[in-house]
């Protein structure tokens, strides 16, 4: 009989989990840099990077590395 495997982090898995995430900020940061977002205030909230152009307007990096511009309103967060 075969036995299951943990669903808990190995040593292994932990070490491959901080590394893709240090590839993924490198290239968040090139590509915020390559759209020119860098020259803006930049600000962690909620563990996400924003790139504040105005107190309302700001963008963060996509998964496929493009910016994604949004506004803040009165009664929300809109994407434009």
């Amino acid at each position: 009989m075969k036995k299951i495997g943990t669903i808990l982090p190995t040593a292994k898995s932990i070490k491959a989990n901080r590394a893709f995430s240090q590839r993924e900020r490198t290239a968040k940061q090139t590509a915020a840099f390559n759209h020119g977002l860098t020259q803006y205030e930049k600000r962690n909230v909620h563990g996400e990077e924003r790139y504040y152009k105005t107190a309302t307007l700001y963008a963060v990096i996509k998964r496929n590395m493009e910016p994604a511009w949004f506004e803040v309103r009165e009664d929300g967060e809109y994407r434009i």
